[in-house]
């Protein structure tokens, strides 16, 4: 509490009433009591912008601890722009020329074979089924079924994100190779933003 004093903080999290369900934020293990342990901290000249906070029981964190959530309303200043600036036209009649009709067909064919495939998706579902017959009988056999199956999903995950950032990467390659600058630097910041 000291420190939410000398740094001009309020805690939220108790600020708005819960039923008693709602306000626990840590199961104990093998009981079935919480524990309001995480706490959400604004600063008091943004307090007035946060609506709501909860604890979302169902949210899969694969942690003790329940997710805890906010929702914010700011009020930012609205900036206007001419709309004909952002409107991107696209040239269809360059679709009439065969070499761009082919070359359109094949990143759609691309685009397509990329989608995950059926094993992936009924992985990370039976993952969520596991979780929910975990949370409803929390025995031992159902612990370690949701692990195997959890580290399951998270291998299908790990390996399409490492193939996605490797076409990232061979993109950003062509371009460079290609001496596309502009293209280059732009796929450069692309991915540099979301790490």
């Amino acid at each position: 509490m000291q420190y939410d004093t000398t740094n001009n903080f309020k805690v939220l999290s108790t600020w708005y009433p819960r039923k008693d369900i709602h306000k626990g934020t840590w199961k104990i293990p093998g009981t079935k009591d919480t524990n309001q342990t995480d706490h959400i901290l604004v600063s008091k000249r943004w307090a007035t912008d946060i609506e709501n906070i909860r604890t979302y029981r169902g949210a899969n964190s694969n942690s003790d601890h329940f997710l805890v959530g906010a929702r914010l309303k700011q009020k930012t200043a609205l900036i206007t722009r001419n709309r004909i600036e952002n409107q991107k036209r696209w040239n269809i009649d360059k679709l009439d020329e065969t070499q761009v009709q082919c070359h359109y067909q094949q990143e759609i064919q691309k685009e397509l074979q990329r989608k995950p495939t059926s094993n992936d998706i009924e992985m990370i579902k039976a993952k969520r089924g596991a979780r929910l017959k975990c949370i409803q009988g929390n025995t031992r056999a159902n612990q370690e079924e949701y692990n195997r199956k959890r580290i399951a999903a998270a291998r299908v995950c790990h390996r399409k994100k490492r193939e996605a950032l490797k076409r990232k990467v061979d993109a950003i390659v062509e371009h460079h190779t290609k001496n596309e600058s502009k293209k280059f630097y732009k796929r450069i910041q692309e991915v540099t933003q979301r790490i």
